[in-house]
């Protein structure tokens, strides 16, 4: 009897826990597309392809061919780009591999660390810039082959509007 209720109160606790964080997961979605919504009035920009990442938002206007990157930098900050296509000279995928130590001071143990990026050339500046959609660090294992093909998509989307 005293099994089944402490079962009972750990479970309870366990789905108060996770209806905490799925609850502030919404409201950091929902103040990032809040912020997305006033950069893109402030610019004048209609989307055709709009993209939700964990802590970036991206929207093309193909009409204006403009690209509007918002990343959140803190809960409350954010950093808005806006990137004339024209100004571009590629766009690509990379993956990268980094290795990390991680441990305490007794066992060190080396990590992978692996991120995939869309990388942005310039026509008239040597910077790269890039924008992360998958960091091992920040997303899970099962969320890497679909935020891989989301960069895929965007790179041959951005490539198309850069060739045009």
């Amino acid at each position: 009897m005293v099994a089944v209720i402490l079962i009972c109160i750990i479970t309870i606790i366990f789905l108060g826990l996770v209806f905490i964080n799925n609850r502030d997961k919404r409201k950091k979605i929902f103040d990032l597309l809040e912020q997305f919504r006033k950069v893109k009035s402030e610019y004048d920009l209609s989307f055709s392809h709009q993209e939700v990442l964990e802590n970036h938002v991206i929207g093309l206007d193909e009409g204006k061919r403009k690209l509007l990157i918002l990343r959140r930098t803190k809960p409350d900050k954010y950093d808005a780009n806006v990137i004339d296509i024209n100004h571009l000279r590629g766009c690509t995928q990379k993956t990268n591999y980094n290795r990390m130590d991680t441990g305490n001071i007794k066992r060190l143990k080396s990590e992978e660390h692996l991120e995939i990026i869309l990388e942005f050339e310039f026509r008239d500046e040597a910077d790269l810039v890039g924008l992360s959609f998958y960091d091992s660090a920040i997303n899970y294992p099962d969320e890497r082959l679909e935020l891989k093909q989301k960069a895929k998509q965007w790179e041959l989307i951005l490539s198309n509007q850069i060739r045009n």
